[in-house]
């Protein structure tokens, strides 16, 4: 990796991340408010009537933006296809929704659900306006746009959705703050990237674009469908309180995967789709960055788990005590994911999308068998149910990395292991601790100092491979001041 990829990829890691942290932290904020003014069933009806449009949704881009993204020598011709077609195809989906709604509400036996349905897949043709936008930040690796985008959407949609809430809107309020989210993103953007669409479309353009985008597209309708049936399951066949704590106790372990490793596969993406030519270079950037973000995630969800019973009531009250197990089981599942998603990165950004949706013809029937025979056991049942399904699919997903990259399970289960090793012996100290400690508040902060120091303390004993990896490129950002005499000099770290 030369000097300004690796510099363009460190800056769009510090972008990403900062805007990750200060917009997710303002949400999970946004969500403790809401959670405490509203009710499981609020949340649970606007969950079921998200499931849908979230399904048909994968269809609005097409996965055309990942393919302006990939293509190499993208010009103008390039954008104004994938804009006219994404718009085109918003509007189309659309229509399916809004003619569709009455019959999901009336199989979940909820008319709630399709007012809600219609109104929020507005977002779809709003958000198709800056697909193309989004690419060109993405292409450029211009992460800094996408940090003052989230900050501005999260700060207006937060005072909307919680003013609403004090108001009385129950599940409304839900519905608003998206769509303002959307709404105040889409300006944001389009004021930030002057792009503007010219009457120009290429069909051969978008016909090449799109023998890479349709493979990625069906994967991810593919994943999603299947993804999204176990909310379809449990909303169905028990209530939308059992799916609110469901989604409840997904909630934060998803925040902090979203955080940090969402933000190294943001970049991790476009980056290795520059270096696609070099198969010896993509594994050197894909092993740095599952083994940066496992060893930063792994002891998060570890002590997570362990203080969930501590966490939930004191955060949501205990009206949403329910969601502990979910959160419990969560928190093992995105240890497994957090390598899932950079295998994928991988195989994508050598443009081999083919590969993808052929993991996924592999892995979803598995996946469907595992949800209807967790089913029987409760809501929890399909938790555990994807626990083990996680499992199966870290397998899958290795197995075209062997092929092309030469970076096989074994080898990848090699570079985290320390880090699984240590987290869980101080999962095992930290969940001790709780229960020696009798008030909850003190136990907590009790608990989250000694697992912090004992991990970090721990790594710099026996200073692991991984650990190297994730201090220095946090290290590699930060400024550091060296004194000769009377000479000062900044430099940065390599």
């Amino acid at each position: 990796m030369d000097n300004n990829l690796k510099s363009q990829t460190l800056s769009g890691l510090a972008w990403q991340f900062m805007q990750k942290i200060l917009a997710q932290t303002l949400s999970f904020v946004i969500t403790v408010i809401l959670t405490r003014l509203l009710t499981p069933e609020d949340y649970g009806v606007v969950a079921l009537a998200c499931m849908f449009n979230v399904l048909v949704g994968v269809f609005v881009s097409g996965s055309m933006d990942s393919a302006l993204v990939q293509k190499k020598d993208a010009d103008d011709l390039d954008y104004n296809t994938v804009f006219y077609s994404s718009l085109f195809m918003s509007f189309i989906i659309y229509g399916v929704i809004y003619f569709g709604a009455p019959y999901f509400a009336a199989f979940f036996h909820n008319s709630q659900i399709c007012p809600i349905m219609r109104v929020l897949a507005l977002t779809m043709p709003v958000g198709a306006l800056t697909i193309v936008q989004s690419a060109i930040v993405t292409r450029r690796m211009e992460f800094k746009k996408f940090f003052v985008v989230g900050i501005t959407g999260q700060a207006v949609s937060a005072a909307t959705g919680i003013t609403m809430a004090y108001k009385g809107y129950g599940p409304w309020s839900l519905v608003a703050q998206q769509m303002v989210s959307v709404i105040t993103n889409s300006c944001v953007l389009v004021y930030l990237v002057r792009w503007k669409p010219k009457l120009t479309f290429s069909w051969s353009r978008f016909t090449e674009m799109f023998s890479f985008a349709w493979k990625k597209t069906a994967a991810g309708f593919i994943g999603t469908l299947c993804e999204q049936l176990k909310g379809y399951l449990i909303g169905f066949r028990y209530t939308s309180a059992d799916l609110a704590y469901f989604n409840r106790g997904e909630g934060i372990p998803e925040m902090f995967k979203n955080n940090i490793s969402g933000t190294i596969n943001n970049v991790l993406f476009p980056a290795l789709s520059k270096l696609q030519n070099d198969r010896e270079a993509v594994k050197r950037g894909m092993r740095r960055a599952m083994m940066t973000s496992s060893y930063i995630l792994t002891p998060i969800f570890f002590w997570l788990a362990a203080v969930a019973d501590k966490v939930v009531p004191m955060l949501y009250s205990e009206i949403w005590s329910p969601a502990i197990p979910f959160m419990q089981i969560a928190c093992l599942t995105a240890i497994v994911t957090v390598l899932n998603g950079a295998n994928l990165q991988s195989i994508l950004a050598i443009g081999m999308s083919g590969e993808v949706l052929k993991l996924e013809m592999y892995k979803k029937p598995v996946m469907v068998a595992m949800l209807f025979g967790g089913i029987g056991f409760g809501p929890i049942g399909i938790s555990f149910s994807m626990l083990c399904y996680s499992v199966y699919v870290l397998y899958m997903n290795t197995r075209p990395n062997k092929k092309y990259l030469y970076y096989s399970l074994r080898e990848q289960m090699k570079d985290v292991g320390a880090g699984i090793l240590i987290s869980s012996i101080m999962a095992l100290f930290v969940y001790t601790l709780g229960y020696i400690i009798e008030n909850d508040y003190i136990a907590l902060g009790v608990q989250t100092i000694a697992g912090a120091a004992f991990y970090i303390g721990v790594s710099e004993v026996f200073m692991p491979e991984a650990y190297r990896y994730a201090r220095q490129t946090i290290l590699e950002k930060i400024p550091i001041k060296k004194n000769y005499g009377n000479k000062q000099e900044t430099e940065e770290c390599h």
